[in-house]
């Protein structure tokens, strides 16, 4: 009897091992370039599968060790204590970086009876309010290896400035006046000596950027990536600045339920089959993958950063893109836009006389995101607001060199097919993300920061940050006196990585921000001409993708 128990043991081992192998060898095939995957693939598999037990045990010490943290922190700090960062909000408290900021500049379109005076005191009433919630009035620390908020009375003279005048209040300055102005904003530190995560600096002079009878005041939000991601900043601009019903209660369209969230059958069987594949998640991003290093990369950074915003002033480039999108099947506006961003590097890469095939490119992603394009600003409340981090990121392999002449329909066309076949494997398969997410999360939540910070710092593979946001719908304010025009968003510089490229469609319209490191790209007339040429290539004609052969398609599968 125990003969054939003992047998049965070495049957059922057999399957399970031989279906773990099974498992991990497809996920590898499938988002890795390898045709035939190595013997020594085998071994590795098994055994980061057999660490898996002692991986949970160490994080389940560290769990009860990170209790007893906060223990400590809410006994000595008794109501001020507003709690530990978790894991999407820890990423962001590196000791080895400035602070990862994001910087918004909002153009807004006001009546011409609204002076510079009434303009910022209506502002600053906005502020007073906002700045009572959550995150946005606390002050953030690290003990023993992990962040964590202290509730602090923000003083509203803190968290607001005027920007500096060229000239005198009467003139009416550039755009490229305001650039450069934003550039000197952006690169300063945050108030009390960066102590404080958030502020508004108010642009108290007119600009001269529209022709259209109307007064533009610009206003620059600055604020650290711990307090939220784009969708947060997005929201607390929506909520901040737009007029208001007592009607109605604030409510988004519903979103679609997540099947494996509906049941608990399904989620365990997800949870099992993500820790079985844990071993090819681990070996594809972490072993295989190899460091993308080229001119957008510097092993040191100077941390003087180049700002540069580009604004569509119609809506024919969102049109443009959604008929392309319409046009060819499964392409995605997303696609479109990363397909234009990748002509316009290959333009930049030439210019050089470097000949590059791809980089390697952090997509962040942002579950949700949709919903913006669907709010209604009139019922929104700055009450409700999620202020925290909620994305992850996976790399893409953006096309530079593509074998076509450049600008041509060719080139363009198939830089999409490329960027489309990615976005299959990454974008439109959730259990890369779920592992992203679960990795990067359970990592930054439980390990002390000295730890994940290194973790973070010795897997870099990318060598830019590329994200596209949809936009809410034009924000009114102040009973209609006043529109928020454009919104441009310029996303952190972090993990060494000195290139971010955000682009988002409010209003329906087109915007870009660039925030290059100068030590990547001395010249700014070299950011202005990637982002003219962004917009550039939105208008290629929309015509079907060519079928290419199965080399091409698998050169650019994601490595």
């Amino acid at each position: 009897m125990d003969e054939l128990l003992d047998i049965m043991i070495d049957i059922m081992s057999i399957i399970f091992f031989g279906l773990l192998i099974f498992l991990n060898v497809r996920r590898l095939k499938k988002t890795t370039n390898l045709e035939q995957i190595p013997l020594w693939f085998i071994p590795s598999i098994i055994g980061i599968f057999l660490c898996i037990p002692s991986i949970i045990t160490i994080l389940s010490i560290l769990a009860i060790f990170r209790l007893f943290i906060y223990v400590i922190l809410k006994t000595k700090h008794r109501s001020k204590f507003n709690g530990l960062l978790n894991g999407p909000d820890a990423v962001h408290m590196i000791s080895k970086e400035p602070r990862h900021l994001m910087n918004c500049l909002i153009m807004f379109q006001c009546t011409k009876e609204m002076s510079p005076q009434v303009f910022y005191d209506n502002i600053k009433r906005i502020v007073r309010k906002m700045q009572y919630y959550g995150k946005l009035n606390s002050k953030f620390f690290t003990y023993c290896g992990y962040p964590y908020m202290l509730g602090e009375e923000l003083n509203v003279d803190d968290c607001i400035r005027e920007m500096k005048t060229i000239s005198n209040l009467k003139y009416k300055i550039s755009r490229s006046e305001l650039l450069s102005l934003i550039n000197e904003c952006c690169n300063l530190d945050l108030p009390n000596n960066n102590t404080i995560p958030w502020e508004i600096m108010i642009g108290i002079q007119k600009v001269d950027w529209r022709n259209d009878g109307y007064h533009y005041y610009p206003l620059l939000l600055r604020c650290d990536h711990v307090i939220g991601d784009g969708i947060t900043i997005i929201e607390i601009i929506a909520k901040m600045f737009s007029n208001k019903s007592s009607k109605v209660k604030y409510k988004l369209e519903e979103s679609e339920h997540l099947v494996w969230m509906e049941n608990f059958v399904k989620i365990t069987l997800k949870g099992l089959h993500m820790l079985m594949i844990l071993p090819a998640f681990l070996i594809s991003n972490y072993i295989i993958r190899v460091k993308d290093n080229n001119i957008l990369y510097s092993p040191t950074l100077s941390h003087q950063v180049f700002y540069w915003s580009n604004v569509d002033d119609s809506s024919k480039y969102v049109e443009k893109i959604k008929t392309i999108k319409n046009t060819i099947a499964g392409i995605s506006f997303q696609d479109v836009v990363a397909a234009a961003f990748s002509a316009s590097l290959n333009d930049y890469f030439i210019k050089k006389s470097i000949k590059l095939e791809y980089i390697s490119t952090g997509v962040p992603v942002l579950p949700g995101s949709f919903k913006l394009q669907h709010i209604i600003p009139e019922q929104l409340r700055i009450e409700d607001a999620d202020i925290t981090n909620k994305y992850s990121t996976l790399v893409m392999n953006i096309p530079v060199h593509v074998g076509f002449e450049s600008g041509s329909i060719g080139d363009f066309r198939k830089r999409l097919h490329l960027i489309k076949k990615q976005s299959d494997i990454l974008l439109k398969d959730s259990l890369e993300y779920e592992m992203t997410t679960l990795f990067v999360n359970t990592m930054c939540t439980y390990l002390p920061q000295e730890i994940y910070e290194w973790i973070l710092m010795k897997s870099r593979y990318s060598t830019a940050i590329f994200t596209v946001l949809p936009g809410p719908p034009r924000l009114h304010c102040w009973q209609n006196s006043a529109a928020i025009s454009d919104l441009t968003g310029f996303g952190p510089l972090m993990y060494g990585i000195g290139t971010n490229v955000t682009i988002n469609s409010y209003d329906g319209q087109l915007n870009i921000g660039i925030s290059v490191d100068k030590s990547i790209i001395p010249d700014e007339e070299d950011v202005k001409e990637i982002a003219d040429n962004i917009l550039k290539y939105t208008q290629q004609p929309s015509e079907p993708l060519p079928n290419y052969t199965q080399t091409d398609q698998e050169k650019w599968t994601t490595i």
